[in-house]
């Protein structure tokens, strides 16, 4: 099912002390970690689809004849999930983490 292709940090929305507590239990000493929020604005809706599209783990699972409508939902959730740009262009807005780490003896 779907379980096994959406990561376990994307499904329950990990953060930086997931992490944190990740790299802690095995061993490695946390030197810095930093959290930022980007945002990138795209040139079409069509560039937008496209590159989501392109990058979602689902689609090679989908029948052929299901491909496009697939594309124009996730396009729409998506949209509704992240918005438009004062121009009414699609914005896609992502947290990364950082983190530096040493490993302990």
């Amino acid at each position: 099912g779907v379980d096994f292709w959406i990561p376990e940090s994307y499904r329950d929305n990990y953060d930086e002390s997931n992490y944190k507590k990740m790299l802690d239990e095995i061993g490695f000493k946390i030197i810095l970690c930093k959290v930022e929020t980007k945002e990138d604005i795209f040139p079409s809706d069509q560039a937008f689809k496209d590159m989501f599209y392109s990058v979602c783990p689902l689609v090679k699972h989908l029948p052929e004849n299901l491909k496009e409508d697939f594309k124009n939902d996730l396009f729409e959730n998506i949209l509704k999930h992240y918005g438009r740009s004062k121009d009414g262009l699609p914005i896609h807005r992502r947290r990364t983490v950082e983190i530096f780490v040493r490993k302990e003896n």
